[in-house]
């Protein structure tokens, strides 16, 4: 019971974003679009993308490491789709989206596995490692979690100069790629401040053992 508190609590200023822009969302007042775009959307066919995500996220995890991990990739994957999609909804009163948004809204598991799995790898590692066997869950997940922002802040850098190369056609395109934007920043946040704690309360210990 104290570990699902802990959790709820990590995860609270997601689930207050997640939860009023899903409001918004479902009071038909968001996302706004370009003229006839919203016709060309299949919204339950995008939600069922996003579910199919996270089984995805949480079946590679679970088959791959264990089932904790599993856990944790599901958690952070839910995460950053619902939260990237909310904060798009709320965007799009100043920028409009396209018929391209649910497209480009499932790039954010490309993001997260890319944040989110390095950061999972690395304390893994570190509790495997004999020089480091010793260190509490916590310690690893705050080592991983630090010895692996550089590389996860290069990598978002490096995506985002290739998105904004794509955005210098103008406003029109540049609202296009938003939720792209919103995807790699709410992803490289999660991975910092999320992705160590979930690991660490979804059971970290047994998720040393198996494959690495």
């Amino acid at each position: 019971m104290k570990k699902t508190g802990t959790l709820v609590k990590s995860f609270l200023p997601s689930l207050l974003i997640a939860a009023f822009g899903l409001v918004i969302i479902a009071l038909g007042l968001a996302p706004r679009f370009s003229a006839g775009a919203a016709e060309m959307i299949d919204f339950p066919q995008m939600y069922l993308g996003v579910a199919i995500a996270v089984l995805i996220a949480f079946a590679f995890g679970a088959i791959r490491y264990s089932l904790p991990v599993g856990c944790t990739l599901g958690l952070m994957m839910l995460n950053d789709l619902l939260v990237t999609l909310a904060v798009t909804a709320l965007c799009s009163f100043l920028l409009p989206q396209t018929a391209v948004m649910p497209v480009l809204l499932l790039f954010v598991p490309v993001f997260t596995l890319a944040g989110s799995l390095t950061v999972i790898r690395a304390a893994r590692d570190l509790r495997a490692a004999g020089s480091t066997r010793d260190l509490s869950d916590e310690e690893a997940a705050q080592k991983a979690t630090a010895s692996t922002r550089a590389l996860r802040v290069g990598g978002a850098l490096l995506a985002l100069v290739f998105i904004a190369a794509g955005a210098v056609g103008g406003l029109k395109l540049a609202s296009t790629l938003l939720p792209l934007v919103i995807g790699l920043a709410v992803s490289l946040v999660s991975s910092c401040l999320l992705t160590g704690k979930v690991w660490r309360l979804t059971g970290s210990r047994a998720a040393v053992k198996g494959g690495r």
